[in-house]
Parts: C-alpha cells; structure tokens; sequence
C-alpha cells in the first residue's frame, strides 16, 4: 500500500484548517472529469478525531493518506494548554521524557496506533518522540518505540504497511549516527522532519546535511516522507526524495519549540501571532505574503513575467491567484511534478531544477530593482541561491554513487 503513494509527489498535510478547501479540491470541477492527482495526505490526529467528511473522501477516491499522531509535541508542557492535543484520547497526562521508555510511553504508543486502526488509514505512522539530543538513551527509546508499534501491528490492530518516523534535531542531522539501521522491524517507509526546519531560513550546510539524512535513509530502502518541505521538495526530488508533504502554499517550515511553547493571553484575553494569507509564486519558486503577491501582480512592468497560465488560472486573469491562493497552488505544483516525471533520469531532474532556480533568481532580481525603483521594499530571495548551491552539492554525491 505504501507504494500507492505515487512516484514524484507531494503529500497534503492536513489540519482543521484545510479540510474543506483540500475536500474541494480534490472534487472533479465537472460532471464526467477525472478527480485532481494528489499522491496523498498527512492529516493530523487533532482533525482526524473530528472524523471529517474528508476521510471518506480519500477512501472513495483511494487516495492514501496516513495520520500525524502529533506525538512529537507530547515532550513538552505546551501542549497541555492546547485542548485538541491534550484531549487526544492517547495524549499523556505529562510530558514524556524522548530518553526513557516508560510506561507512560507505551501506553501513548498502543493507544496511537489504536486510534489509528479507529481512523482506517492507508497506513500507520510510527508515534516516535523527539530525536531531540544524540544519546544513547534517547536513540534507545526510539528503537523501543518502532519495535512496540510494529509488534503491536497485526497483533492489537488489524495490520497495514507501518511508517517509521523521525524528528531529528540538528545535531543528530548533521551526524547521521545510524538512526534507521537501530531498528530491527521491518518497515515500508520512513517520515522525517527536523525539529527546527526552514528550508528559507536555514543555511546551505544544514540544507545540506538534511538532504544526505534523507538519502541515507532512502539507501536503506526506506521509501522516505520528507515533512513540511514545501518549495524546497522540489530540490529534494531532482536527487530522488520523491514524496514531500505541506499544506496548500502554507506549511512549508516547522519549530518544535515555537509549536511547545506555553502561550499567554495578552490582557483582555487576546494572543499574539495569527495566520497569514500567502500566494505560491511559481516564476519565484517562493511561497510569499498576499500583500506582497498582490503589489506585484499590480505593477504593470512586473505582471507579464508573474502571472500563472495554468489550471483555472488561465481564464480567471491575471488576479485569479490571489483571488483563490489554494486552487493556484494546487494546480501548479501538480504541473512542476508533472514536468520533473517526464525526466526519467535524475541528472535530467536537476538539470530541469536547476533552470527553474536560475530563473527564479533572475525573475527575484528584476522584481527588487523595479520595487527599488518604486522605493518599496525589497524582497529576499536568497534562499533560491542558497538551494542552488544544496542541489549541486548532494546531487553530485547521488551521481557519483549512481555511477
């Protein structure tokens, strides 16, 4: 079953925020047309628990999706004060320790699967804990936790393929220490997500060492889930990582410890932060703020090179992106994994990633001088060099190995 994800394909992920958008999505838009291709979905255990209508519409269409068991949350005091997480009915009654195998710990794992098997998933995940340090305790634990979810598969619950997880910190990225070969189950595939993860922010050394984490674990056989890639998945699967998950342009970062951290009503109840509307830009390869995409798209000199010609966007105009930043995104990235099957090679992938990176950067600079121009703001769009620079390095490293 794990090999119904499809070959060079991202993976929604899904929270109570996307539910019906992603429903609707993934509808035929007429009577008689086929259903929007979709690899699958990571959908969260907090939304799972609502029982959407979404699930049975992934079973109709047999779109395989597994659930985040949001386990890698439950080290942390934090998300006592979130009541989707602590009302999960596995949830502990305290914080784990990731470096102790407890009872405490084993009753969360039996009960995560058990909501799971409750849920009818393409597949199970492994509710792993934090690879949060690189001690033998803790990669103690995370074995222990992949061997109990595995033995209780098929024995406690009906079986399906089984997922390991991973969420290393950064340390653990950087040296690898052999986090796979600890375990002595055998599984279908492997999701992994870095505790601090943002492929915009981080540098090309951490890009880097989060590629070769990857392909290490893809050598292994392990059919690899890189979580919350977003834009970046697109680098990622030129050198063969071909399943990414984010949600629809949002998504595309993770923190651990921004997720844990207690919150604090400001004075007269209201919290900080808030959601904010972004647009995929696809000339850009960059993910950017609706205000943002919104001046650009309305600056007559920069309008031509922007707007989308794909998808409903085609008749929609040029504002049509902005007007319906889901759909947009959807039916572009669907294109760019379109175009990246149709190289049947990986040299062939980078080279085509390449080209829309060099394009990207040139597309970022005419956008900043005419924004200059304008005494506006510029953009930062140093990530596309720094992407750049992390393809070259890790896919010559596949190549020579291919070789």
């Amino acid at each position: 079953m794990f090999g119904a994800f499809q070959d060079l394909s991202f993976l929604l992920h899904v929270t109570q925020y996307e539910g019906r958008s992603i429903e609707k999505l993934i509808a035929p838009q007429e009577l008689g047309q086929a259903s929007a291709a979709l690899g699958g979905a990571v959908i969260e255990a907090s939304y799972v628990q609502t029982d959407p209508p979404l699930l049975a519409h992934l079973a109709e269409e047999r779109i395989p999706w597994m659930v985040d068991p949001q386990s890698v949350r439950f080290t942390s005091p934090g998300y006592l004060e979130v009541a989707r997480l602590s009302g999960l009915p596995y949830a502990p009654n305290a914080p784990l320790d990731p470096g102790r195998f407890s009872t405490s710990v084993e009753r969360m794992v039996r009960g995560a699967m058990e909501f799971q098997a409750q849920a009818e998933p393409s597949m199970y995940l492994v509710p792993a804990l934090p690879l949060s340090r690189a001690s033998a305790a803790v990669f103690r634990t995370f074995a222990r936790i992949h061997e109990l979810a595995a033995d209780v598969n098929g024995k406690e619950v009906p079986y399906r393929p089984i997922v390991a997880a991973a969420y290393p910190s950064a340390l653990v990225l950087r040296g690898r220490f052999s986090v796979f070969e600890r375990l002595d189950r055998t599984f279908a595939g492997a999701y992994v997500l870095p505790l601090q993860f943002n492929p915009k922010r981080d540098s090309v050394e951490r890009l880097v060492a989060y590629g070769r984490f990857l392909e290490h674990a893809q050598g292994l056989g392990l059919r690899v889930v890189a979580g919350r890639a977003g834009v970046f998945g697109l680098v990622l699967a030129a050198f063969g990582i071909e399943n990414f998950d984010s949600g629809l342009g949002e998504r595309e970062s993770f923190s651990l410890t921004r997720l844990t951290k207690v919150r604090h009503p400001e004075p007269g109840g209201k919290r900080d932060g808030g959601r904010q509307r972004r647009v995929y830009v696809a000339q850009l390869r960059s993910t950017i703020a609706w205000d943002e995409a919104d001046a650009l798209l309305e600056t007559q000199a920069l309008r031509a090179q922007l707007t989308c010609d794909l998808g409903q966007c085609r008749f929609g105009g040029y504002r049509y992106a902005l007007e319906h930043p889901r759909d947009h995104f959807f039916h572009t990235r669907a294109a760019e994994l379109e175009a990246l099957r149709a190289r049947r090679t990986t040299d062939l992938r980078v080279q085509l990633v390449m080209q829309w990176l060099r394009t990207a950067i040139d597309t970022g600079r005419l956008v900043n001088r005419v924004r200059d121009e304008q005494k506006a703001m510029t953009l930062d769009f140093e990530h596309l060099e720094t992407w750049r620079a992390v393809l070259t390095r890790v896919a010559t490293v596949v190549a020579v190995r291919e070789r």
